[in-house]
């Protein structure tokens, strides 16, 4: 394989330091969180949920989990999205904040609860025993429930859960499809002048008005703090030294439409290849605009290789890569569209006549 996604935090050092590889870490519109069951007592207390969302020290589960490759969370919705407010208020670690909202909660001497996860997941376990340690103090109580990801998913659905750990990404980047999230996937939170924002901010067009509608909401949300948010983390991949311009957007599709392969390993260049400089390469038409969603390659002489991408639109990420050998040696290709008809006179022989 030539990319590796997702490699485990761990590893990117390491990664780092072996010869002909690459490692790279690309923004991303995804948000981890804890997510409380708002329809629920002791969570359905404003005061129970400040109190938990003061006492989760970010930077050091981002330290402890991510081996630093993360940011604290100050909103509900990650920086990549449109209309992300970096000043939005989301509370951030404060145990003397934490213990003063216990005392004015409902439960200020504390409760018993669950704190749902997936089984055999290795962050998730670690996070837990976290949040459970953090939470002590305030005298609460955490019972882990390691559960199957169909059952854990089904039990949040279901609000069977007092607190899940949960993600979420957007396949836009616009904040209009995660803004109004808190009111679906198990969160329960039903707030009317949130839900009031929300819907005003989703039918408004100027943008410095959505602005305007958006920090409002998220400001809202951290008032009332319907889920702990705890951090930002990128998308990381490692990937062979002669793999050239590869690119994740932050929705987590691969755009692959200028990716290449050189035929050695060598420093990464930025930006397009140019078929000018590669040798035996001749294209009188030059390079064509390419688009997303178009099966799209470069094609160079003996032994080397084509790289095509399909990206699959539907989907969170491109659908395949793959790489074939043309060995004919009397054929050169320059950048097309793959609907390009052969005819279409893209298709050039190298003026040496190799």
């Amino acid at each position: 394989a030539n990319v590796i996604e997702f490699p485990p935090f761990s590893s990117l050092q390491s990664l780092s330091r072996t010869p002909n590889v690459v490692v790279k870490e690309f923004p991303a519109d995804r948000v981890d969180f804890l997510m409380m069951n708002n329809a629920q007592a002791p969570f359905n207390d404003v005061h129970v949920r400040l109190a938990i969302a003061y006492s989760v020290d970010r930077a050091a589960m981002i330290r402890a989990l991510l081996f630093g490759y993360g940011k604290p969370a100050n909103s509900y919705l990650p920086p990549e999205l449109a209309f992300y407010d970096p000043n939005a208020p989301g509370p951030q670690y404060d145990p003397a904040k934490a213990k003063a909202e216990m005392a004015l909660s409902s439960h200020p001497g504390g409760f018993t609860a669950t704190l749902l996860i997936v089984g055999g997941n290795t962050i998730q376990t670690q996070l837990a025993q976290i949040v459970q340690q953090e939470v002590a103090p305030l005298g609460i109580t955490l019972t882990i429930q390691p559960e199957d990801q169909n059952t854990e998913i089904t039990n949040v659905d279901n609000g069977k859960y007092g607190i899940a750990w949960q993600y979420w990404t957007s396949d836009v980047v616009d904040g209009d499809e995660l803004a109004s999230a808190l009111n679906l996937f198990g969160v329960n939170y039903n707030d009317p002048t949130f839900t009031q924002l929300v819907t005003q901010a989703n039918a408004t067009f100027g943008k410095s008005q959505r602005q305007q509608l958006y920090d409002q909401v998220q400001a809202r949300e951290a008032q009332d703090s319907p889920v702990v948010s705890l951090w930002y983390q990128p998308f990381a991949y490692a990937y062979s030294s002669n793999v050239h311009a590869f690119l994740a957007a932050p929705t987590g599709d691969y755009e692959l439409q200028n990716v290449w392969l050189s035929s050695s390993y060598r420093a990464v260049s930025a930006g397009k290849p140019d078929p000018a400089k590669l040798p035996g390469i001749h294209n009188d038409a030059g390079p064509r605009e390419m688009t997303r969603g178009h099966v799209i390659g470069l094609c160079i002489p003996r032994y080397q290789r084509w790289v095509g991408h399909h990206a699959n639109l539907s989907g969170k990420r491109a659908s395949r890569m793959k790489t074939t050998t043309r060995r004919h040696p009397n054929w050169a290709r320059g950048i097309t569209r793959y609907r390009d008809p052969p005819s279409s006179g893209v298709c050039r022989q190298p003026r040496d006549g190799t």
